[in-house]
C-alpha cells in the first residue's frame, strides 16, 4: 500500500530512507516506543522539532511551515477539534496542552485476489495544534487584467523599499491565492504594494514555494480570508461546527498519505522539579482490533507480491568473487545481529553450477546456504516483526513489568548471540539477567528507570528489534482519570500536580468515544514507522516492464534509444477527473486530442540528438550546453512532480536511481546507479554517455536494454505525471496566446476558435520562440490582402469567424517549424 513517513526535513524534504527518518526519531527526548520517559507503557512515538523543524505554526513562520503528514490513506473515522489550548497552572506556572487529535481507518490488501488476507488498522494523531493556532490571511483572486501576473522571487532577504525581486513565473485568471504579509517594493519608478503568497489548491490548502506578487486592485481582488495552513480534513472537520469533544463525520471523509495532519501542538507541562517544560511535539500511534493480526504478520495466506529479502545468517563466511568464480577469505560477517537486506541491493548472481551468490557491499559476497532468500515484503515475521500480548492491567506504574516485556527480553536475549563476541555476550548475558530477576518474581528489584533502558538500548540493532516488536495492550487513551489503572499513579504525583493531571487524562481521552474501541479491551500497538514502512509498495517493475523495449535510432551520425511510447493524448485515461476540478475545459480537452497526432506519445522517451534526453508528449529536454549542465523543461517538470507527489517521486525516481535538485529553470537532474556509475551522481555529457552506451551503427535499429531510461518511462507513465504533462500543456497553450503582437492586443483576440488556438499551442510546442513573431507577421500579411477590414480584432463581431479563417490562412504560410503545412492540414480536418 501506499504509506510516508508521518514527518519531513526543516525544507520540506522527505525523508529519503526508513533508516534516514529513524535516525532523529531515536534521539527524540520523549515519547520513546513502548516505554516513556515516566518509566511506564508507552504505545507510540512523540515527534518534536528533533524529527519535524519545520512543524510548528506561527505567524513568522508561515510561509515556510512544513505539515506533518498522514502516514497511509484511509478514512477518518473520529476527531476532536480544540478551539485553542487547553490551560492550567503548577506553582503560578502557566501550563498548556491540546487534545486536538485525528483517528484514520486504513486496510492493507496485499494481494487484492485475497481479501480474507487483509489487515484493519488505525493511525491515531494526537496533541496536534488547535485551531487557534492558525492565523487568518487575506485571500486574493486573480483578475482578467491580471492574468500572467509575475510571481516574484522569495529569498526571505527582501526588505520594505527594495526594488521589485526578479519574476520567474505568472499567475492566471482564477487563480487564488493567500497572503501571509505585505511589503512595499519598487517597480517602474514607483513604490507598489505586494504580499507574500501562496497558491490554493483544489482543497482551498496551501501549495507550492512562497513567491511575492503584486496586490494591484487592477489585477487582485479581495476574496475573503482563511486559516493558512488549515489542512483539507480540518476545514471539512470546522464545518460541522463542533469543537472541544470528540466528533464523527457526518460525511464520509477520506484522505491520502502525504495529505496535510496539522502541526506540532506547543505544550507546557510541569517538570518535576517544580517548574515547566515546554515542548513542541505531537503522539502519533498505529492500532489494531482486527482478530486477523497473526496469521497477518506469518502471511498465512502466502502472498508473493512485493519486495524480496535476504536474511543473513550469523557467522557467514565472506568470499571475493573474479568472473564465476568465488574465493573464501577469512572474513566473516560480524556487525549485524541478524541482518536483512533487499535482495534487489544484493545483485543475487548464479554461477555456471547453478549456485547462487548475494553481493552484501564493497566486494563481499554470501553463499546461498549462508542467506535465507526470496523472503517475501510480507512474510512479516521471517522479517523480524514478532507479536507479545498481555491482559488487562490494574496499575499503569507497573505496565513495563508484564508478561509483554519478559517475552520481549527472551527474544532479544536470543538474537543477540552470546558466542560471536564479547560485546554480543555483554548484551545477551545483560538481558538473561533482567529474565532471572523476574523467572525468581523479582521483578520489583528491576526499577523503572532500568526497564525503559533496556527497552530503548541502543546497541546491536535491539532498537530495531524493539521496534518490530507488536503488542496487544491497554491504550492510555481509554477511561480517563477514573479508571482504576491510573489509581496509584496518582497518588505517586506531586499534590499540587494531580488536580491538572486528572484534568489532562479527562481532556485526552478518546476511545470509550469511539466505535471499535469502546469495551477498553487491550488493542495491537505497532511501531509507526517501521510497521507501516513495511507495508509500503515501493518495488518499481520498471526495468522488467520498459528495460528491453528500446530500440537503437540514428540522427545523422548520432545514435541513441527510443522508445516510441503507447500513450497518445486522445488515450489519456482521466480527462474527466481533470474537467470535474476545473484545471481544464472542454474546449481545451478538444484542442488537445486534435494534436495528438501531431504530437508524440506522453510516455515517449529518447537521446540522440543534442540533447541529453526528450521525453513526454511536449518533448521536453535536458541539456548538456555550458551553463545547462543537467537543466532544462524536463528537469523542471520532474521537480515540479516531485513537489506535488513526494512519495511517488520517491518510489519511482529516487528509489530507481533518478534525482533532482532546485526548482524551475535551476532545476538538475541526476542519475545514479551502483553498477552502472558506482554510486556516483552524474548528469550532463556524462549521462549523455552513459544511456547512449551500446548504441552505433552495428546496433542499428536493434532492441537494446536501458535500465536508465526505463525508470523514466515508467515515471513520466504514472497517471500523476500524466495529469501534470496535460496541465503543462494548457500552460503552454495560455502563455502562448498571450503573446502580445502590438497595439495592446494578444494573439488570443484573434485566434479564438478551437482550430485557431490549436495551430498557435502547435507551433509554440515545436519551436516556442517563433511563435509572437510568425502571427505578427501574418496579422501584417493579412492586412495587406484585406486592407478594408478593421485592424482592431474586438470590432470584427459578427464577422470574426470569416476574419480569423483568413488570418489563420496566412498563419499557415508563415509559421516557421517542422511540417507547418501537413500538421496545418490534420488539425483543419479535426476540428
Amino acid at each position: 500500500m501506499k504509506t510516508c513517513f508521518p514527518a519531513r526535513k526543516a525544507n520540506g524534504e522527505q525523508y529519503a530512507t526508513l533508516d534516514e527518518m529513524m535516525q532523529p526519531l531515536c534521539q527524540e527526548p520523549h515519547g520513546s516506543w513502548l516505554a516513556g520517559t515516566n518509566n511506564m507503557w508507552h504505545g507510540g512515538i512523540h515527534i518534536t522539532r528533533k524529527s519535524a523543524p519545520g512543524s510548528v505554526l506561527t505567524n513568522e513562520t508561515a510561509d515556510t511551515a512544513v505539515p506533518l503528514q498522514f502516514m497511509a490513506g484511509g478514512e477518518v473515522v473520529a476527531w476532536r477539534i480544540n478551539r485553542d489550548y487547553l490551560t492550567g497552572k503548577y506553582i503560578n506556572n502557566p501550563l498548556q496542552y491540546s487534545g486536538t487529535f485525528v483517528l484514520v481507518k486504513s486496510t492493507c490488501t496485499p494481494d487484492p485476489g485475497k481479501k480474507d488476507n487483509s489487515l484493519d488498522f488505525y493511525a491515531l494523531y494526537i496533541g496536534l495544534a488547535p485551531l487557534s493556532a492558525f492565523p487568518e490571511h487575506r485571500l486574493y483572486q486573480v483578475t482578467e487584467k491580471g492574468d500572467r501576473l509575475s510571481q516574484r522571487e522569495y529569498t526571505g532577504k527582501e526588505k520594505d523599499g527594495d526594488k521589485a525581486p526578479v519574476a520567474n513565473n505568472k499567475l492566471k485568471t482564477g487563480d487564488r491565492v493567500i497572503v501571509l504579509r505585505e511589503i512595499t517594493f519598487r517597480l517602474k519608478g514607483r513604490a507598489q504594494t505586494f504580499g507574500l503568497a501562496r497558491m490554493l489548491n483544489g482543497k482551498s490548502e496551501i501549495t507550492g514555494v512562497a513567491f511575492w506578487v503584486s496586490l494591484d486592485p487592477q489585477y487582485m481582488t479581495p476574496a475573503g480570508k482563511q486559516r493558512a495552513h488549515l489542512p483539507a480534513w480540518m476545514q471539512q472537520a470546522v464545518t460541522q461546527g463542533v469543537f472541544d469533544t470528540v466528533v464523527k463525520p457526518v460525511t464520509k471523509m477520506e484522505v491520502a498519505a502525504g495529505d496535510a495532519v496539522g502541526y506540532l501542538a506547543e505544550d507546557i507541562a510541569p517538570d518535576g522539579t517544580g517548574g515547566v517544560e515546554k515542548s513542541a511535539f505531537a503522539h502519533i500511534e498505529v492500532l489494531s482490533t482486527d482478530s486477523r493480526m497473526i496469521d497477518f504478520l506469518s502471511n498465512k495466506a502466502q502472498v508473493k507480491s512485493g519486495l524480496k529479502y535476504v536474511h543473513i545468517h550469523p557467522e557467514s563466511a565472506i568470499y571475493s568473487r573474479s568472473g564465476d568464480t568465488f574465493t573464501r577469505t577469512r572474513g566473516q560477517v560480524k556487525q549485524d545481529i541478524h541482518k536483512i537486506m533487499p535482495q534487489d541491493k544484493c545483485r543475487p548472481f548464479t554461477d555456471s553450477s547453478g549456485k547462487r551468490w548475494f553481493d552484501i557491499g564493497d566486494g563481499a559476497w554470501l553463499s546461498e546456504e549462508d542467506v535465507d532468500a526470496d523472503i517475501g515484503q510480507y512474510d512479516l515475521m521471517d522479517l523480524g516483526f514478532s507479536t507479545f500480548e498481555e491482559l488487562p492491567i490494574s496499575d499503569m506504574t507497573k505496565s513495563l513489568h508484564g508478561g509483554w516485556i519478559k517475552d520481549g527480553f527472551t527474544r532479544i536475549a536470543e538474537w543477540v548471540r552470546p558466542e560471536r563476541g564479547i560485546r554480543e555476550k555483554r548484551v545477551s548475558d545483560y538481558y538473561k539477567a533482567l529474565l532471572r530477576k523476574m523467572d525468581n518474581d523479582n521483578s520489583g528489584d528491576l526499577s523503572g528507570d532500568e526497564l525503559r533502558h533496556a527497552v530503548n538500548y541502543e546497541e546491536l540493532d535491539v532498537r530495531d528489534i524493539v521496534a518490530r516488536m507488536v503488542v496487544r495492550h491497554d491504550s492510555e487513551w481509554f477511561g480517563g482519570s477514573s479508571h482504576h489503572r491510573w489509581r496509584a499513579f496518582l497518588t505517586q504525583l506531586d499534590p499540587l500536580c494531580v488536580s491538572y493531571v486528572r484534568k489532562w487524562f479527562d481532556d485526552m481521552e478518546w476511545m470509550s468515544q469511539v466505535e471499535g474501541f469502546s469495551s477498553g479491551e487491550p488493542v495491537w500497538h505497532m511501531h509507526p514507522v517501521v510497521f507501516l514502512s513495511a507495508l509500503k509498495d515501493t518495488a518499481c517493475d520498471c526495468e522488467l516492464k520498459y528495460a528491453d523495449k528500446f530500440k537503437v535510432t540514428r540522427y545523422g551520425t548520432h545514435y541513441g534509444p527510443i522508445y516510441s511510447g503507447t500513450i497518445s493524448l486522445d488515450k489519456y485515461p482521466r480527462w474527466e477527473e481533470l474537467l470535474k476540478s476545473g484545471e481544464i475545459t472542454e474546449n481545451e480537452k478538444d484542442i488537445l486530442i486534435a494534436m495528438s497526432q501531431n504530437e508524440g506519445n506522453m510516455d515517449a522517451i529518447q537521446s540522440y540528438d543534442s540533447e541529453v534526453i526528450t521525453a513526454g508528449a511536449m518533448q521536453k529536454t535536458v541539456k548538456d550546453g555550458a551553463g545547462l549542465e543537467g537543466k532544462g523543461e524536463l528537469s523542471a517538470q520532474i521537480a515540479a512532480f516531485r513537489d506535488a507527489h513526494s512519495d511517488l517521486y520517491i518510489a519511482h525516481a529516487v528509489n530507481c536511481g533518478w534525482t533532482v535538485e532546485g526548482r524551475g529553470t535551476s532545476s538538475i537532474v541526476y542519475y545514479s546507479d551502483t553498477e552502472l556509475t558506482g554510486g556516483k551522481k552524474i548528469t550532463a555529457t556524462e549521462l549523455k554517455y552513459l544511456i547512449r552506451n551500446g548504441c552505433s551503427e552495428t546496433t542499428f535499429r536493434k532492441i537494446i536494454y536501458n535500465k536508465p531510461l526505463a525508470a523514466l518511462v515508467k515515471l513520466i507513465s504514472l497517471p500523476e505525471y500524466l495529469d501534470l504533462q496535460l496541465i503543462d500543456f494548457v500552460k503552454r497553450l495560455h502563455y502562448a496566446e498571450n503573446g502580445s503582437v502590438g497595439n495592446g492586443l494578444k494573439i488570443k483576440d484573434y485566434a479564438k476558435s478551437n482550430f485557431g488556438r490549436a495551430l498557435v499551442l502547435d507551433e509554440s510546442v515545436n519551436r516556442p520562440a517563433n511563435v509572437t513573431a510568425d502571427f505578427k507577421k501574418a496579422i501584417k500579411n493579412f492586412h495587406s490582402h484585406n486592407p478594408s477590414i478593421n485592424p482592431d480584432p474586438k470590432m470584427w463581431g459578427a464577422q470574426h469567424e470569416r476574419n480569423e479563417s483568413l488570418l489563420l490562412d496566412e498563419y499557415r504560410l508563415t509559421r516557421r517549424m517542422t511540417d507547418s503545412t501537413k500538421r496545418y492540414n490534420q488539425l483543419k480536418a479535426k476540428l
